[in-house]
């Protein structure tokens, strides 16, 4: 199943689609067809430590074939889908300056980010009282920090408002630290899910995917093919 996300960004060049991880039709996996990154969605490692997706990652694991994503993979996400949200290089962390916060109509669409990525809700009040989260955490392996990086939406039925927050990389964590309103970023480069086992070419923007590896290894095999072939007509 391929559904394509445009335009819900505000931004042209962000083109995001709803891929497959295990069967087709589940819908688990988003695709940035601009990055050839396959994203997992949230509510899959929701409740699961950085320690338990890594112990997970291994063949025969729940989530082979996908790794960490990095927090430069995680800000461009970010970027793209809440690019009125201040948020910055030099100031990726939760300080004024990195979220969008308003009691009033807001650009920010935290809807169509949760419902592409996944979201946990809860009620306080009333059924009109309520909030939404979508936190993942960051397991950068070539920094070794952990953070967090996601969307909260909050509606009061007190004062008829919402309060919406964007984070880029907030705080710091342990690697054992799992909560139910957390999941993990992962990632997959391609060749791990049913979608990208069935359409390569949905990867073909990554450096890293099979599809990209395989091209230089198929040149190396004619090129071989070929200086055979000299061989055996000079003998």
């Amino acid at each position: 199943m391929l559904t394509l996300a445009m335009g819900v960004m505000g931004t042209a060049s962000a083109e995001f689609i709803r891929t497959d991880w295990k069967s087709e039709g589940d819908a688990q996996v988003v695709t940035d067809k601009d990055t050839g990154i396959e994203w997992m969605k949230l509510n899959q490692t929701r409740n699961w430590s950085v320690d338990e997706v890594a112990a997970e990652m291994g063949e025969g694991g729940k989530f082979e074939g996908f790794r960490f994503a990095t927090q430069a993979e995680v800000f461009e996400l970010m970027d793209k889908w809440f690019p009125s949200s201040n948020i910055t290089e030099d100031e990726p962390f939760y300080q004024k300056t990195t979220y969008r916060n308003t009691y009033t109509s807001s650009s920010v669409n935290t809807t169509g980010f949760f419902n592409w990525f996944g979201y946990r809700q809860s009620y306080y009040q009333s059924g009109t009282d309520w909030t939404r989260l979508s936190y993942g955490f960051t397991n950068d392996v070539e920094s070794g920090e952990i953070t967090m990086s996601g969307a909260y939406h909050r509606n009061y039925w007190q004062v008829n408002g919402t309060n919406r927050r964007v984070y880029s990389d907030w705080s710091t964590f342990e690697s054992t630290t799992k909560s139910i309103n957390y999941g993990v970023w992962i990632v997959s480069d391609g060749g791990a899910t049913y979608s990208s086992l069935n359409d390569p070419t949905l990867n073909i923007n990554n450096p890293n995917a099979p599809i990209n590896a395989s091209a230089p290894l198929a040149i190396g095999a004619i090129g071989l093919m070929l200086v055979g072939m000299r061989r055996r007509k000079t003998t």
